[in-house]
């Protein structure tokens, strides 16, 4: 049968229709959204489905298969993926998922969301290896939107190709946003519904869409299909990827055909015509899904478009539980019908109060399940740096409100994160490990200043504060967050404008081990884009010290140095810090988790400023 299916691709592939004209000189080109998928069809095409291999585990079904995208100058682009169910399921709520950059499908995704009830394909657009016993996996044929041949075998370049302009492996002949890779990961992901939707185990009408950072912006552009109930873009799908950030220069240079490219193939081009329920998953730090930028496509769905966000505090590219309970809970909503909803986002307002004071009004929905409210802000526009500074916050009855001092020359943001009990009341397993509560994010507010210098944070001087202690474990818990892959904790703290940091000043880490010997160790990042020095440190150093009994680890400023050869990079000033990492570790491996309520303050007390 296997080998029939096979013969039966190729003879078709050999005498296949294309999926798409080509567009040559003369040709109209699309120049919006609506006409670059205007007459295409994604249920024309068959889409071939063959079964590599078949895997089996408590009670789930986890398929190996292949499916046909589009035929391309005579050549059938095809992709692999892992599509997975829980054996016997008729009528399944299904998803799509995406992956990111540098990733592929996984297997054990599929299986944790089968248990939950879902079917779901895990499409592997970029081709790496999921199987190594399966030599078989996707082929894009003609055509190439991978990330070149680092991570795809049959790359037909050496990098991703980023822009309109045609070459011998793009669909047009002309300039056209067909020719940009994410046209044909867009069209693959759509076919990807396609796919679901034919299978016997799939309720064709309960499907969604998720992927995460480039599976997050293939997320935003197949979220137009009308056939899906719900999407959630994870750290990506922000858009407006060329736009300057304000009083800084500009790092990311120009884009090619930036009118172009930007009215057809960036997210911020597709959520004007989104009407499945949308929640945007990221990090308050990502670099790729930008909460500023993702309020402003929030702000651009149809008004009867309903949205929310969950975000993970002083984070980049890694959601915790939180997020992924919330995720959960969003599909459960809109797939599966489940009576229990995700709270919608809290009704809010930001005004000023004075010159140098506004003020933050937050009214959470399903007041009884709230957990805590939690209010940031700062002065600052750098996302993937900015310092989100926790504030106390008083209620008034259903009301959290806080009052947030600014300075006339510097922009101000604001927000708030809500804690919600899970539904259960109790802890429940999610993709990134067990969680009692999950958040909701309210509305982003910025206020920026009519006239700001395009480099007024370079160098930027103001009268600041200095504060001996830097933090206190667990009084200080807020303005920090833990990375999940290693439990270190991570605080942008040094990007605070209100504070100084005397650059002769040590930090003092005081340690009081337990009942083994610990190992506290110290990274450091520093704002190399933003200092005008070429010896100024582009990545990060490390600094450790084992205690077998209780002492101190004191770091000054001259040992934030790494030598390469004759050449030396330095941080030459604690204000340079982007961020600081602090992992402490038994001798036994084991990894303490810092902000955990059983371990935070028992072994890492405080973390001090001294001579």
């Amino acid at each position: 049968m296997k080998y029939l299916l096979t013969l039966f691709i190729l003879v078709h592939s050999l005498s296949a229709k294309d999926t798409f004209v080509p567009l040559r000189e003369g040709d109209d080109v699309p120049m919006n959204v609506v006409d670059l998928w205007s007459g295409l069809d994604l249920r024309t095409d068959p889409i071939e489905k063959e079964i590599v291999k078949t895997y089996e585990e408590d009670g789930v079904v986890c398929e190996y298969v292949m499916y046909t995208v589009a035929t391309i100058k005579g050549k059938r682009s095809r992709i692999a993926a892992y599509y997975t169910y829980p054996k016997g399921g008729k009528d399944l709520p299904a998803f799509v998922w995406a992956h990111g950059g540098g990733q592929r499908a996984e297997k054990e995704r599929g299986i944790y969301f089968a248990k939950q009830g879902y079917a779901t394909l895990d499409i592997n657009w970029n081709g790496r290896e999921l199987d190594p016993d399966v030599k078989k996996n996707t082929d894009w044929g003609n055509v190439d939107p991978t990330q070149g041949k680092r991570f795809y075998p049959k790359a037909l370049r050496e990098k991703r190709h980023t822009g309109a302009e045609p070459d011998e492996y793009t669909i047009d002949a002309v300039v056209s946003p067909r020719n940009k890779y994410w046209f044909m990961l867009a069209y693959a992901g759509r076919r990807g519904i396609t796919f679901l939707e034919q299978q016997e185990q799939v309720d064709p009408e309960r499907i969604g869409f998720t992927g995460f950072s480039m599976g997050g912006n293939i997320t935003s552009f197949c979220a137009i299909d009308k056939r899906l109930k719900a999407v959630a873009p994870i750290v990506g799908g922000s858009g407006f990827s060329y736009d300057r950030i304000a009083g800084y220069p500009s790092v990311r240079g120009t884009q090619k055909n930036h009118d172009l490219l930007s009215n057809t193939i960036e997210p911020q081009a597709y959520w004007p015509h989104v009407t499945a329920p949308v929640m945007f998953i990221s990090g308050t730090n990502d670099f790729h899904g930008r909460l500023d930028f993702l309020q402003r496509c929030a702000d651009l769905l149809p008004k009867d478009t309903v949205w929310t966000m969950s975000q993970t505090m002083h984070n980049n590219h890694s959601p915790g539980s939180k997020q992924y309970l919330a995720l959960e809970y969003w599909f459960d909503h809109y797939l599966k019908g489940e009576v229990l909803a995700v709270p919608t986002t809290a009704q809010s307002s930001f005004s000023k109060v004075s010159d140098d004071m506004w003020r933050l009004e937050v009214t959470p929905d399903d007041i009884e399940n709230v957990e805590a409210v939690q209010i940031y802000y700062s002065w600052d526009t750098a996302i993937s740096n900015r310092f989100n500074k926790p504030i106390e916050t008083k209620r008034n009855g259903h009301q959290w409100s806080a009052e947030i001092p600014t300075r006339s020359e510097l922009p101000v943001t604001a927000f708030a994160n809500i804690l919600y009990k899970s539904h259960s009341g109790v802890a429940e397993e999610t993709l990134s490990g067990k969680t009692d509560v999950f958040s909701i994010t309210s509305r982003f507010y910025s206020e920026i200043p009519d006239q700001m210098d395009e480099e007024m944070y370079v160098g930027l001087q103001l009268d600041r504060t200095f504060e001996p202690v830097f933090a206190e474990f667990p009084k200080d818990n807020l303005i920090w967050a833990v990375r999940p892959q290693d439990q270190s904790v991570i605080t942008y703290k040094f990007n605070d404008y209100a504070l100084a940091f005397p650059s002769d000043k040590k930090l003092k880490f005081q340690v009081v081990p337990a009942d083994e010997e610990l190992n506290l160790i110290v990274s450091f990042s520093s704002h190399k884009h933003l200092i005008k020095s070429q010896n100024e440190l582009s990545k990060d150093v490390s600094i450790s010290k084992r205690f077998k009994e209780a002492g101190d680890l004191v770091i000054s400023l001259d040992e934030l140095v790494k030598e390469s050869g004759n050449e030396s990079e330095r941080i030459s000033s604690w204000h340079n810090v982007s961020t600081m990492k602090v992992s402490l570790r038994k001798s036994s491996r084991e990894r303490i988790n810092l902000l955990d309520p059983e371990t935070s303050g028992k072994y890492l007390r405080s973390i001090e400023w001294v001579d």
